[in-house]
């Protein structure tokens, strides 16, 4: 598959030369397939593969350090553990920004088992941010 940014679509371009397309798929529909990109479905797919993978060759009580680019962690936060990606987005970009130069740049702390997963610590986030991830999450369950 090839990146939108490097072989794709918007090759060679600026983000500023296609801002209104570019915004709406980062912020509403999440969808880069026509783009030479991946749709929701497929980063779904990749995301349970990889994890399910790491799960299973990891040992209980095993700690794991994972990178990733914020695009994935943020398909996590709905895939992995029901948040709602649409309010994660607005709370982070409506929030203090001045100690917060990449907005998606984020260490998180969280845990895997068959009971399920959990977020257990968003650094350099406000605390509150996860609790109301939580509760929304609940809210609309």
């Amino acid at each position: 598959m090839r990146s939108v940014f490097q072989d794709g679509l918007y090759e060679g371009t600026t983000i500023a030369n296609h801002q209104e397309d570019i915004d709406e798929r980062r912020f509403h529909t999440y969808d880069w397939s026509d783009a030479e990109g991946e749709s929701p479905a497929m980063v779904k797919e990749r995301i349970r593969i990889i994890y399910g993978r790491i799960y299973n060759e990891s040992k209980d009580g095993d700690t794991v350090l994972i990178v990733s680019h914020g695009a994935i962690f943020f398909h996590m936060l709905k895939y992995m553990f029901g948040y709602d990606q649409k309010y994660y987005m607005d709370l982070i970009m409506d929030g203090p920004t001045e100690d917060l130069p990449i907005p998606n740049g984020l260490a998180a702390v969280f845990t895997m088992s068959e009971e399920g997963n959990e977020v257990t610590e968003l650094f350099k986030r406000d605390p509150q941010l996860l609790e109301e991830l939580r509760r929304r999450s609940k809210d609309n369950v």
